[in-house]
């Protein structure tokens, strides 16, 4: 395992900590803003404007809530498929001598030519628009 294979998987903790910890502290003042609520309500000297701005805290919390709940949903899938993309591609590359010597084949089934000179492939390039076009 090499430093950049551990640097990555350290961010990709690192931002599942982070999505858990912001879910928390916006739980936190949800419960805490609802206890507030709780305990306005037993007083009768509440006072409008305190219980309209706790009512918008509760609304706020449980949007933000939702919002931070997808949003780790997402994250969470994006790790997932990045592992798992990772490991079939651990899987997938096996060298062989033959790996380089491959034929490229285009749409039309012609062969793509990978390595040629830049004459070669301007030359290419203007025959290509000066060929004449087939007509299906």
């Amino acid at each position: 395992m090499g430093s950049d294979e551990l640097g990555v998987r350290m961010r990709k903790y690192m931002i599942i900590t982070f999505e858990i910890c912001i879910y928390i502290a916006v739980l936190a003042l949800l419960l805490i803003n609802q206890r507030r609520t709780r305990l306005r309500e037993t007083f009768d000297y509440t006072e409008l404007t305190c219980r309209y701005q706790l009512a918008e805290n509760i609304r706020a919390c449980r949007f933000l809530l939702t919002f931070v709940l997808f949003d780790s949903l997402i994250t969470a899938t994006d790790v997932v498929a990045d592992v798992g993309f990772n490991l079939i591609e651990r899987r997938r590359i096996v060298p062989s001598k033959d790996r380089y010597h491959t034929k490229i084949r285009n749409v039309l089934g012609e062969q793509v030519i990978t390595t040629h000179t830049i004459d070669q492939y301007f030359s290419r390039l203007t025959s290509s628009w000066e060929a004449p076009i087939k007509r299906y």
